[in-house]
């Protein structure tokens, strides 16, 4: 989930020990060099907690499973426990009180600018792309309302029912048979269809596959960009016995299909389990940044990251492909070449 950044420190550190502590259980020691915070610091999360009735101490600390019956939901119920993050959710509806202290709006506009947004207290919502805004509104459907695909969409078409809103450009859709196909799937108005299509390709790997192949056919921009980057990427000694090059190229697609939108890297790299960026990808970045135009205005340290996501997520679904253990030993030992790899450096 992504909305941690909409909260204060204490409570992304409590959401990072409830992440830890889903694993297992760990000492207070361990705890402070996992979060690098004090002693004081992590008991008093971790009482906090104990408090509410989501954690306690036996042996070491642990979860307590009582009182909720799944990671998600302890997740969900520390997000609305907060009153910055329920403030930003009453704005992300368009349903935001005029009558505000200005205390909490600047805090609350400190929080959006990593997704380039702001508070209009005038009108009770959000200002900001509102192709990102949707974005938003949809991931806070998945996450918090857990409703079918078919209700979540119907949800915002009755949001939406008289705006107008920005439509991608022709070229993402090479075969509007597809997206006619889609909405009359899900009897989606005109105004909403396209953006809740990109989001249903984000979901269904199959259908990203599908998608990837019609542009693929007419040979569109986006996929020479793709081809183009490939170029730049060379990858191949961990391409050489095992699927990952496919499931790359599929993330590498959703992630310009993304930035296409316009959505920032933000949203793609905002995840708990960061992970140390080989210095290779920040060259491979400064080469893509330079020859591809659509990345022009992403920043380096972001790209790059994003490379990683995708690179990692792609060695995984490898190992997972490859029971055989000589495969799966060929597929860590090309990862970990790639990684310490300094050619390109």
């Amino acid at each position: 989930m992504i909305w941690q950044f909409m909260t204060g420190k204490k409570e992304q550190r409590q959401l990072q020990l409830i992440e830890l502590l889903k694993e297992e259980c760990y000492t207070v020691k361990e705890l402070m060099g996992r979060l690098g915070v004090s002693r004081k610091t992590v008991l008093r999360d971790l009482n906090g907690l104990q408090e509410k009735g989501y954690a306690k101490k036996m042996a070491q600390w642990q979860l307590d499973w009582s009182n909720v019956t799944s990671f998600s939901e302890l997740y969900r119920k520390i997000l609305l426990e907060n009153s910055t993050f329920k403030l930003f959710q009453q704005y992300l509806w368009s349903d935001g009180p005029q009558e505000i202290e200005y205390r909490k709006i600047k805090q609350l506009n400190n929080y959006l600018l990593i997704w380039n947004l702001s508070v209009n207290r005038r009108r009770g919502c959000l200002s900001g792309d509102v192709r990102l805004i949707f974005h938003l509104q949809l991931k806070f459907l998945r996450d918090f309302c857990q409703l079918e695909e078919r209700a979540l969409y119907r949800r915002l078409a009755r949001h939406y029912e008289e705006q107008q809103l920005f439509y991608p450009k022709q070229e993402l859709i090479p075969d509007k048979e597809m997206l006619l196909t889609f909405a009359a799937d899900f009897s989606l108005p005109e105004n909403i269809a396209e953006l809740c299509f990109f989001d249903y390709l984000r979901h269904h790997i199959q259908a990203c596959l599908t998608f990837y192949l019609c542009h693929e056919k007419y040979q569109t921009p986006l996929y020479q960009e793709i081809i183009r980057s490939l170029q730049i990427i060379e990858m191949e000694p961990m391409w050489e016995l095992n699927p990952s090059k496919q499931v790359f190229i599929l993330k590498l697609f959703d992630l310009f299909l993304g930035i296409q939108q316009g959505l920032p890297l933000a949203v793609f790299n905002q995840k708990w389990k960061t992970r140390e960026v080989p210095a290779i990808l920040f060259s491979f970045s400064k080469e893509l940044k330079r020859s591809i135009s659509l990345l022009r205005n992403c920043r380096i340290d972001e790209l790059a990251l994003a490379l990683n996501h995708i690179l990692y997520s792609s060695y995984q679904v490898s190992l997972s492909l490859n029971p055989n253990l000589k495969t799966s030993l060929r597929i860590q030992e090309g990862y970990q070449a790639f990684l310490s790899s300094t050619e390109r450096i």
